[in-house]
């Protein structure tokens, strides 16, 4: 694994945290997916999930499936 690769998506995922820690997300189709709560990073692959909290049930979607936020 690249170091430089590596780097980039721990400086993604701490952005990615500042941001939407708290705050409630939104898909590209317009659904409300809940609060983010929580962050799961998988460096092997990249990926960055981020554990969504909605009437007392948690699911992970990934950072790409987020269009936006409020709140």
């Amino acid at each position: 694994m690249d170091i430089w690769h590596l780097l980039g998506t721990l400086i993604s995922a701490i952005g990615i945290m500042v941001i939407f820690l708290g705050k409630e997300i939104i898909t590209p189709e317009g659904t409300v997916v809940g609060k983010v709560v929580d962050m799961k990073l998988d460096l092997i692959k990249s990926q960055i999930w981020m554990i969504v909290e909605d009437k007392g049930h948690l699911s992970m979607v990934p950072s790409e499936r987020i269009a936006s936020m409020f709140r």
